[in-house]
This record gives structure tokens, sequence and C-alpha cells, in this order.
């Protein structure tokens, strides 16, 4: 079942359960499709770099139609929202979304890629779906129960990264996907509306949870997935020293075209960017 298999020269594609698949983008993001017959319930959509390589992932998958359920609004996770059904978000996030214009993100990330000589292969700039506009054609709050075919979604409202942020748990398998509230590499608290005292929370729950749920699996959307299980504690732990000032400060990260300036806290394998006061 986790047998790769690339489509476009693009997108790899794992099946990690029964109709059930990981999709990446090599070195930037990663989301998942649950797939019932022709249909099909994305969480997140990734890029959106190339229509072609979008077309050839769905008819690869035999898919005609699909939902999004987004855990954020960030410009990795929404590429191929612009094509969807239907949508569906946090209120918090959608109102940020509107406000702090984040539909200029992708070109402001695709910017910043050129400049450091890391132009993803697939680009065609006459292609791009992550340029489309798209709006929600719902909220998601948090203890919703999501039904599709024969899955059910837990939404979990979980701030920290952005103000919004959420991330779903699929019963029937135990998968948590918990989009950027948490993964291995350096993590992102110093966007204009990431708050550190949230994400500390966030944590937590997600600690908790994973106590009542010993066997859950978390998927997230960057670099090493599933997460490992002692991870969150990890994360956990390096978030108490923050809260006492006891966090071992390793650089600093200079305010570009998206995130603020912060602070890099170090400790354990776990990397935290906090924005600066």
């Amino acid at each position: 079942m986790m047998s790769n298999k690339v489509i476009s020269e693009w997108y790899i594609v794992n099946e990690i359960s029964e109709n059930i698949f990981w999709v990446r983008e090599p070195g930037f993001v990663s989301f998942f499709i649950f797939r019932n017959d022709k249909k099909a319930l994305l969480i997140d959509s990734g890029l959106g770099l190339s229509l072609t390589a979008a077309k050839e992932l769905f008819t690869q998958l035999n898919i005609q139609e699909y939902d999004v359920i987004c855990t954020h609004g960030h410009c990795d996770h929404i590429g191929l929202n612009g094509n969807a059904k239907n949508i569906g978000i946090s209120n918090n996030e959608w109102e940020k979304f509107e406000k702090q214009n984040e539909k200029n993100q992708l070109l402001n990330f695709l910017t910043m890629l050129e400049k450091n000589g890391k132009k993803p292969s697939i680009l065609n700039e006459r292609e791009i779906l992550g340029f489309n506009n798209w709006i929600p054609t719902h909220f998601l709050a948090s203890g919703q129960l999501i039904n599709f075919a024969n899955w059910k979604f837990e939404v979990k409202s979980v701030p920290g990264h952005t103000c919004g942020s959420l991330m779903f748990h699929e019963l029937t398998t135990n998968f948590l996907f918990s989009g950027d509230v948490i993964y291995t590499g350096k993590m992102y608290m110093h966007l204009k509306d990431s708050d550190i005292d949230d994400f500390y929370k966030s944590i937590e729950k997600l600690c908790t949870l994973k106590e009542i749920y010993p066997r859950l699996k978390v998927w997230p959307s960057h670099n090493v997935i599933p997460l490992p299980d002692d991870y969150p504690k990890k994360v956990q732990r390096a978030l108490g020293l923050h809260s006492d000032g006891e966090l071992p400060v390793v650089g600093k990260w200079q305010k570009d075209l998206i995130f603020e300036e912060g602070l890099i806290y170090s400790y354990d394998g776990v990397e935290i960017v906090v924005r600066s006061k």
C-alpha cells in the first residue's frame, strides 16, 4: 500500500490505507485524498503549480469531483481549491485570509524561491491553479463531525501557527491530519497572526489526544511523515522551556515577504521560530 507512484513528474502518491492517498509535492508540502468511487475529499490541496499535473493526478486516481477541507489558508495548502465543488475552512482563518490579502502569498512565495534559485521544476506560469480565486462554501467549527462515505472526521481547533488552524481526526482509521500545527523541522510561529501561547495550548491538546488514542497516527503536511510517536511530547517540553524563559536561542530570522522577524529556538531536535515582540 505504501509504494510510490510518480504522476506528471511532480506528485508522488502513496495509498496509505484503502482509498486514502498521501500526495507529496517533493520538498514542499503534502496533502491527502479520500476517494469514494469518482468523488473525493481532500484535506488541503497543495500548491497548485500545474494544471497539467493536477489533471493527471485526478485522472490517475479516477476522480471527477472533489471537495476540500482546509487545515489553514496558506498558499501551499489551497492550490487546487479553485476547482473544488465545496470548500470548508474555519471562519477565523478566512477572515484573516481576506484581511491580510493572503491571495497574494503564492506570488510572494514563488518570488522568494526564484531569488534563492529554488524555482519548482513543474512551474508553468501560464497554468498555475494556485492563482485562481476561491471562496469557502461553508465554515468549519471545533467539535463538528464531517461525514464522507464511511469516514468520519472530527474537527479540532488548534490555533498557533495561524489564528484559525484546524486538524482533522478520522475516527475509523485513527488518523490525525495536523496540517502545520506540528511537524519535524522548523515550525513557524512568526507570521502576523501566529501566537506562541495558543500554540502551546494546541500542542497540549494534541498530547492529550494521543493519550486518549494510544494508536493515533499523525499525518503532518511537511518533512517526516507520519510523525514520530514521541515528537509531540518533545515539542511540549520545548514549549514549556520557552514559557519559563529557558529555551535556547540559536539564531534570528529576518523579516521577508511572508514572515515577520523572529528568534530561532532549538531543543532536543525541536526547532521553533517565534515572532519577535
